[in-house]
């Protein structure tokens, strides 16, 4: 595996890969349009050049197919406005999940961050998305601050 920064002829992978985003199990009362429609900006996006202050980094196989993406940018911590990153998506192939693809994109995402100034990582990720969170653990993700939401 080998994880480079994407190129403008991995758009079209790249966006089959982030569609899998789409299919992720959200909170039962939680519509799904806004994230359809956010995931489907991104997809766009990802025909032209990215922000300065953002990475879209990729994971080859060892035969150079695109097996998984991040997509990050640099924010501000809430609290103390240090920078930090933010990894807006992270999606691997379902056929090579469990072989280390997740990890190494975020080691890359973390590197990035790094070099670019950052005190730390943040993500969302949906309480219903056990595996997402069980890999961000892991990796050494703590919760910080919890959403709590009460449809009426």
């Amino acid at each position: 595996m080998r994880i480079r920064s994407a190129l403008p002829g991995d758009a079209t992978a790249i966006k089959a890969l982030a569609a899998r985003l789409q299919n992720q199990l959200l909170p039962e009362w939680r519509d799904p349009t806004p994230l359809t429609n956010k995931l489907n900006d991104a997809i766009k996006a990802y025909d032209g050049p990215v922000p300065e202050d953002h990475a879209v980094l990729v994971c080859e196989g060892a035969e150079g197919e695109l097996i998984g993406y991040a997509h990050a940018g640099m924010d501000a911590d809430f609290f103390s406005g240090e920078p930090q990153g933010h990894l807006y998506y992270l999606a691997t192939d379902p056929a090579f999940e469990g072989r280390g693809a997740g990890r190494k994109l975020l080691e890359a995402v973390e590197s990035w961050a790094r070099k670019n100034g950052a005190k730390g990582i943040m993500l969302y990720v949906f309480a219903t998305n056990d595996r997402a969170r069980m890999v961000y653990q892991k990796y050494g993700f703590q919760d910080d601050m919890l959403k709590l939401v009460k449809p009426i």
